[in-house]
């Protein structure tokens, strides 16, 4: 969910969004909540012993043992994805810059200084 999220809005956010903080927080607000639903949609269709897990076996005993490396590997997969996601956001606002000076610098009727 946090990499289509990223994939499909990042680079729009950074686009539309005029101020490069607030399309950061921005893309970080709205991906802190699809994160939250993601984990918990995970948690929950491991919990209900559905497909694929991805958290790996269910614990048979309590307290329940887990591999470190599992949430360790989770953690560092989304945030490559999240830092991957405000580079977009950043690029998105340059390409805007870039359009803005282009369109404003080659506008009709208007005397270009050559120099």
């Amino acid at each position: 969910m946090i990499l289509v999220y990223t994939v499909l809005l990042a680079l729009p956010i950074g686009l539309l969004v005029h101020r490069r903080p607030t399309a950061i927080l921005t893309y970080l607000a709205v991906g802190s909540w699809i994160f939250t639903f993601q984990s918990t949609s995970l948690v929950l269709s491991w919990l209900a012993h559905e497909g694929r897990s991805a958290f790996g076996p269910f614990p048979s005993a309590f307290p329940a043992v887990h591999d470190s490396v599992e949430l360790y590997g989770y953690a560092a997969v989304n945030l490559v994805i999240v830092a991957v996601g405000v580079g977009l956001v950043v690029l998105g606002g340059r390409l805007r810059t870039r359009r803005a000076r282009k369109s404003s610098a080659a506008a009709p009727g208007e005397a270009v200084a050559v120099g």
